[in-house]
């Protein structure tokens, strides 16, 4: 009986995660909740011959902090990590926008300025 409360708590301790890159290609991993989520997020990039510094991994939209744990991101079991290409490199019209924070007066407001990046 002892045996069987061991491994309820174990699978308490574990956590589905499915991670899915652009392609719709969907890979299921089994995690321990305590461990960062680099280490499975690296593991995918390896059975996709991916290079890791060149993704992003996102959940529910956002990027991921890679040295949280899922408990410090509130992963839910069978959560899905998204891996999108990243891109450099600006629009086709060549304008950047800049957004900066100024302090003057102990305000601080936004500004957003426009600039062509062929002037």
């Amino acid at each position: 009986m002892a045996m069987r409360r061991n491994r309820i708590s174990e699978s308490d301790d574990n956590i589905n995660i499915a991670v899915k890159d652009q392609h719709n290609v969907q890979l299921y991993f089994k995690m321990n909740k305590n461990l960062p989520v680099r280490k499975v997020l690296a593991a995918f990039c390896k059975k996709r011959q991916v290079d890791y510094r060149t993704v992003t991994f996102l959940l529910d939209g956002c990027r991921v902090p890679l040295n949280k744990t899922p408990i410090e991101l509130k992963m839910e079991n069978n959560a899905e990590i998204e891996v999108m290409s990243s891109m450099s490199g600006g629009g086709r019209s060549g304008k950047c926008l800049v957004n900066r924070f100024f302090f003057a007066n102990g305000t601080k407001r936004l500004e957003r300025a426009t600039h062509s990046l062929f002037d």
